[in-house]
Parts: C-alpha cells; sequence; structure tokens
C-alpha cells in the first residue's frame, strides 16, 4: 500500500483530502506544516508528498527546498497543491524549487486522483511527464522566495482591506436593522398601550352607559303600569336620560373607531413598499397648494413658497409629509390674525437637503416642542372640530425616518410654529440587488 503525506495547517482541507486518498486505498498520514512534515518524512519515508503552501513555521516553498536538498526524501515526488498561490510566477518558481507538480484549488476529484497514480506509478528518481524546471543557486532559491512571499503579502493586504470594507457594510446594514427593529419594537409598544389604555376608556363608557340603559328599560314597565302619576319620570326617561345615555355610547364608539383607523393607518404606513428616485420638490409643493386651494380660502390664509432643491425619495409618501405639515397649521391657525405659511429649502452638509414650513399660528407648548407632538393620537389643545385622529405628525415622522431623514419642531418668535425636514440629495443611490448565483458546478475539492 503506497503511503502519502499531506501536509496543510488547515484542519478542514486536511480531513477532506485524506478521506479522498484514503478512499482509493492508499495509506495516509498528514503534516500541519513544513517542519512537521520533515519530521515526520525523515522517520518514515512517505511515497508521495501533496503540500499547501501557506503554511505557519515553515511554508511550502521552503520545505520543497529542504526536500529537494535531503538525501534521503530528494527522489520522492512533491506536489504543490495551493489555493492562494495561483499566480503564474507563483507556479513558476514551486517548479524550479524542483516540485513534480503545482496543483491550483479547486480541482475534480478525478483529476487529483489520476495525478497520484501517475507519479506513484513513476516511481522514486524516474523520469516524470511533468513541466521543465532549471535548477537555480542558493541565493537565487532565497531571492526568489522573498519576492514571491512579498508578492503574496501584497495581495493579501488588499484582500484583507476588502474584507475590512465588506465588514464595515456589513455592520453598516446590522446597525440599519437594529435601528429599524429598535422602531418596530416602539411600534408595536404603542399598539399594545392603545389596545390596553386608549381604548379601554370608549370601552368603559359603552360598558357603563349600556347598563345605565338597561337599567332605564327595566323601570319602564313599572311606570308604565303606574299610569298619570309616573308620567313626569316617564318623560325625564324618555326626553334626557336615555337620549343621554345613547349619546354617550355614540361618543364611545366613534372614539372605538377613530383609535382602530388610526392603527390600521399606522399599520399600511409599514407595510407600504418605498418607490425612491429623484423628486423634484418645487413640482410636489406646486401640486400640493394647488391641491389645498379650497382649504387655504376657507381658513383666509397666504402661502408663500420660496425654491426647493430635490431630494432622494418616494414622491407619494413624502406628499404625505407636507399636507401633514400644511394641514396642520390650518387646523391650529390663531383666529385672531391672518394666517400665514411659508415653505422653504435649503442644502446642507454631505449632500443633504432641509425643509421648513411655517406660520404664525397658535405655536407649541414646551411640552410639545419636546416630542409630546409626536405622541401616537396626540391632538393639541384646543382640539377643534376638524382636528383629525392625531396622526399626521406622528406619521410624517415614521415617513421620514423609512427615508433616512428625520424631522424637529419649534416655536416660531412672536407666534406661530416651524417643522424642519432633513432629507437626503437626489444623488443618493440605492443598493444594488446580489445577483443569485450560477447553476452548481461538478464536484471539486475546494479552496483552504
Amino acid at each position: 500500500m503506497s503511503r502519502i503525506l499531506i501536509v496543510d495547517d488547515n484542519k478542514t482541507n486536511l480531513e477532506l483530502l485524506e478521506a479522498v486518498l484514503k478512499e482509493s486505498s492508499y495509506e495516509v498520514v498528514s503534516g500541519s506544516n513544513g517542519q512537521e512534515a520533515l519530521e515526520i518524512a525523515r522517520k518514515q519515508p512517505p511515497d508521495l508528498v501533496i503540500s499547501d503552501i501557506l503554511m505557519p513555521v515553515m511554508d511550502g516553498y521552503e520545505l520543497c527546498m529542504k526536500w529537494r536538498a535531503d538525501t534521503q526524501l530528494r527522489r520522492i515526488p512533491f506536489v504543490f497543491y495551493t489555493a492562494t498561490y495561483t499566480n503564474p510566477k507563483d507556479q513558476a518558481y514551486g517548479l524550479s524549487l524542483g516540485a513534480d507538480r503545482f496543483v491550483v484549488k479547486p480541482v475534480k476529484i478525478e483529476a487529483l486522483e489520476k495525478l497520484v497514480q501517475e507519479l506513484l506509478k513513476a516511481g522514486p528518481g524516474e523520469t516524470l511527464p511533468a513541466p521543465a524546471r532549471d535548477p537555480v543557486g542558493e541565493k537565487e532559491m532565497l531571492r526568489g522566495h522573498s519576492e514571491v512571499i512579498f508578492r503574496k503579502l501584497q495581495q493579501k493586504v488588499v484582500q484583507l482591506e476588502a474584507e475590512v470594507a465588506a465588514r464595515r457594510t456589513a455592520e453598516e446594514a446590522l446597525t440599519r436593522t437594529a435601528k429599524a427593529l429598535k422602531e418596530k419594537n416602539c411600534e408595536l409598544q404603542d399598539f399594545i398601550y392603545i389596545a390596553s389604555h386608549d381604548l379601554r376608556g370608549p370601552l368603559v363608557n359603552l360598558q357603563g352607559f349600556s347598563g345605565i340603559i338597561k337599567k332605564y328599560c327595566a323601570e319602564l314597565p313599572g311606570l308604565l303600569a303606574a299610569g298619570p302619576g309616573s308620567a313626569g319620570r316617564l318623560k325625564e326617561l324618555l326626553n334626557k336620560k336615555l337620549p343621554e345615555a345613547s349619546d354617550y355610547i355614540a361618543s364611545g364608539v366613534a372614539d372605538m373607531d377613530r383609535l382602530l383607523n388610526g392603527l390600521l393607518r399606522m399599520s399600511r404606513i409599514w407595510s407600504a413598499p418605498m418607490e425612491r428616485g429623484p423628486v423634484n420638490m418645487d413640482v410636489l409643493a406646486g401640486e400640493l397648494i394647488k391641491s389645498m386651494t379650497f382649504h387655504f380660502k376657507e381658513a383666509d390664509a397666504g402661502v408663500t413658497c420660496g425654491e426647493l432643491p430635490p431630494c432622494f425619495g418616494d414622491k407619494a409618501q413624502l406628499g404625505q409629509v407636507f399636507f401633514s405639515l400644511l394641514d396642520n397649521s390650518v387646523k391650529y391657525r390663531d383666529p385672531a390674525r391672518k394666517l400665514l405659511i411659508n415653505i422653504s429649502g435649503k442644502c446642507g452638509a454631505a449632500g443633504a437637503v432641509s425643509y421648513t414650513v411655517s406660520d404664525n399660528g397658535r405655536g407649541l407648548s414646551p411640552a410639545e416642542e419636546q416630542g409630546r407632538v409626536w405622541d401616537l393620537f396626540y391632538r393639541g389643545a384646543p382640539i377643534l372640530p376638524a382636528a383629525g385622529e392625531g396622526l399626521g405628525l406622528t406619521i410624517a415622522k415614521r415617513i421620514l425616518e423609512r427615508h433616512g431623514g428625520s424631522i424637529t419642531a419649534g416655536s416660531v418668535p412672536g407666534g406661530g410654529a416651524v417643522f424642519t425636514v432633513e432629507m437626503p440629495g437626489p444623488e443618493k443611490k440605492e443598493a444594488e440587488a446580489v445577483p443569485e448565483g450560477a447553476a452548481r458546478p461538478d464536484p471539486v475539492l475546494p479552496g483552504g
């Protein structure tokens, strides 16, 4: 049985190659570096050695030099088997040291088995149909060795830089994912709070006043049987008490409907796909102002709009953001003066752009400026008949966060509110999709 020595510092590669050779009925011994391989071979010379090149302690090139210089081992066939030294100069240098073959991984199992059979059949010292190699002096060998190692180190530096860049990209993607999960968790907490708190209030009213109506209804048969003497109580129940309780129930139902519709709108915002691209904000603002003409006329509002820089985003969703801001200005105007709304924009640092929507309305309270205004279902005081669900600013904020943007709120000196929107500039590009892999290749031994 032929004895084959395999040398590789990668345990997985050793185990795989050993399994392949043992399947072909060879005795296999292994070493994890060149120094260990030499010690094994000098104790019991093998019939063939298959060695990796990139290894600690002693690499494959140095092993080959010492192998060919050893009188006991020099006639034993030597094969380089590598996935890292793939440059034609690497191969030429390896063969110049005396290697019989230079095999680049990955290689088909059948081809490797055929090569092993060929070398073992030729036997030690016999002429093999291998590429010609010219003997070189020791100094020339060392110089060549240094050149190859230096070139490989340069390649490794480039590879490591690419790996660092890829890892940084992956970490940034992971950070974005973690942020998105955190936002989703906040969203879930909001929903749970509404389900357990905000919806409970209307539900308690429904339960309470439905019980009162039931009590009043139970009282009616006795009052009717009592005759004219109960007319006063009957009138009170029918004209006041029952309608009053019914109104409370209707109000509770309306509140529950508002809350549930709001939750549904919020869930749709997060699930809606975004179609991002460059957005001409001058056109978008013009379309919005035109569509809200009736609102502005009814409120006797004056609207001015400066030149707006373009941005990168989903036009429909950004339209929803700015509609909410303009609509908010109309709803919370100051009745003591004519409403004036101004829209402006400018380019910022690092390709970002910003927009402001300001008005001379009732302004914001300190609590609203500190964040209350973004709370789900929050409606500022006084709550006007057309105040809505209290979702406009919450939805606007979350739309912008999905875009990688932001929004802040503040008060205008002399009265009024100002909202500032930050967005990525139009030069931002979406990440390209990674293509699917090609068809599965023929079975090969993997590189190491």
